[in-house]
């Protein structure tokens, strides 16, 4: 496993490893519970500001 590893050979960067990790997931997460969530929390997080500026993101249901 990448973290067992991780840990044998360089074990000051576990705790940066699992942060990582458990950033992706809760992205992953997000992302999946996405057309679920309403605009004002998804504008924030996206990198597409441009987006919510449109008229296609202004006729989404909140």
């Amino acid at each position: 496993m990448l973290l067992r590893e991780l840990a044998e050979k360089a074990p000051h960067r576990l705790p940066g490893a699992v942060l990582a990790l458990a950033a992706k997931w809760l992205g992953y997460r997000a992302g999946m519970m996405g057309a679920r969530l309403p605009a004002q929390l998804l504008a924030p997080f996206s990198g597409q500001d441009f987006f919510w500026q449109s008229d296609f993101a202004r006729r989404r249901p909140s």
